[in-house]
């Protein structure tokens, strides 16, 4: 039988908190058109996914239409010219992860600073997960990092100064290995020359691989949570191997132009800690294995403040 228009009944629970928050709120108010959403990652990515998956949503709680839009390159300073190329008034949103720290630590540090933008939200956060093709001689973490201080071992992920690109940089310091970082546009990109055997390994998300595993063509090596990954039974953690400074989580959250108006902002923040919760939404989490992470506009402007500074003092070393 066909659901229709009914709402689950925890979701239209959800739509009466959202609305509740926004007392006397009228039609031309907040948001009046369509919000564009942009990821900065290539299509079918983690990010990209959950970019989708908000999107879905924002008609339930906005009553308005969310557009996914793609805009790649830079390590993401595409997206955030775009970003900041629009008024500050709400209707144009990015995604960032943990790598937004690290991009503002790079060459692009005297073009982007932290105070040009708006910390919406976060909502979720997941690990890194290091996968091989199942045809890889290396079966194990300990078998791929013994070769590698032999012999240099290419390893693909997002963006020259991601965030997975500093941790992959770590973990060869740390380990004493050659690992050599080669940057794809995207997590999901970054598959597709492991499999071709151009590329020995890739280092991106549970949600990128997740499919491949899935289907015998990827194994997951090793992950950076601080315990083992149910999904991936046969993978150790980075901690479990000693390196206790690679444990770590990687957020996705959202952003907005610095200066947009405070009320704005709220509802924005309302949207999201309602999304967060929705049966949807969690639904999505529990399939492409991430964390709720929900962390509001004040929460989340400390925390990317905080990682700006710390990952700084990491790439000023390497």
């Amino acid at each position: 039988m066909s659901r229709g228009f009914r709402i689950p009944l925890a979701a239209a629970a959800l739509v009466a908190l959202l609305a509740a928050t926004a007392p006397g709120a009228r039609a031309d108010e907040f948001p009046s058109k369509p919000i564009v959403l942009v990821s900065q990652a290539s299509a079918g990515s983690a990010q990209d996914l959950f970019c989708r998956e908000i999107a879905k949503l924002a008609q339930r709680y906005l009553h308005q239409t969310m557009v996914v839009e793609n805009r790649t390159g830079g390590d993401g300073a595409v997206a955030m010219e775009y970003v900041l190329s629009q008024p500050a008034d709400g209707y144009t949103l990015a995604a960032i992860t943990r790598s937004f720290a690290t991009t503002l630590n790079s060459d692009l540090k005297d073009k982007f600073k932290p105070d040009q933008f708006a910390f919406v939200a976060a909502l979720v956060a997941d690990s890194y997960v290091l996968s091989v093709s199942t045809d890889s001689p290396y079966k194990t973490m300990r078998d791929l990092l013994t070769a590698a201080k032999a012999t240099p071992i290419t390893v693909a992920g997002f963006g020259t100064d991601s965030a997975e690109g500093v941790f992959l940089r770590q973990l060869a310091k740390e380990s004493g290995t050659k690992l050599t970082w080669v940057p794809y546009t995207g997590g999901a990109a970054a598959i597709a020359p492991v499999l071709g055997s151009h590329i020995v390994a890739a280092l991106n998300h549970p949600g990128d691989v997740k499919s491949f595993v899935d289907g015998g063509k990827l194994r997951v090596l090793a992950a950076s949570n601080d315990s083992a990954l149910k999904l991936f039974p046969s993978a150790v953690t980075f901690r479990s191997l000693g390196y206790k400074d690679l444990t770590v989580l990687h957020y996705r959250g959202i952003i907005a132009k610095g200066g947009t108006p405070g009320n704005v902002e709220k509802r924005l923040d309302d949207f999201f800690n309602a999304v967060s919760r929705d049966p949807d939404f969690v639904a999505y989490m529990k399939n492409v294995v991430v964390e709720p992470y929900f962390r509001g506009t004040r929460d989340f402007t400390k925390i990317v403040n905080s990682d700006v500074e710390e990952l700084g003092h990491v790439m000023a070393v390497r």
